[in-house]
């Protein structure tokens, strides 16, 4: 993150944190179009890796820093 965060030293507080080329908030068609590259360069199998893959490591990575009640009582079924 904090290389990420040097191509960018002028960021505002209020922008989004990640951003296309024109400087515009990352769309999902956006970010699965350049996954859908990445993966296509490197050889990896597209099908793999989608953009819910890093919706679920965003999720799993919240809910081990902090609880939030209304989420949990929302999805969490026990």
């Amino acid at each position: 993150m904090s290389r990420y965060l040097s191509f960018r030293p002028h960021a505002r507080p209020d922008e989004p944190l990640f951003i296309t080329e024109e400087r515009k908030a990352m769309s999902r068609s956006w970010f699965a179009a350049r996954l859908h590259m990445v993966c296509k360069s490197c050889g990896l199998s597209q099908e793999q890796y989608t953009t819910h893959s890093f919706r679920i490591g965003a999720a799993t990575t919240a809910a081990s820093v902090t609880t939030i009640p209304t989420l949990k009582a929302r999805y969490v079924h026990p």
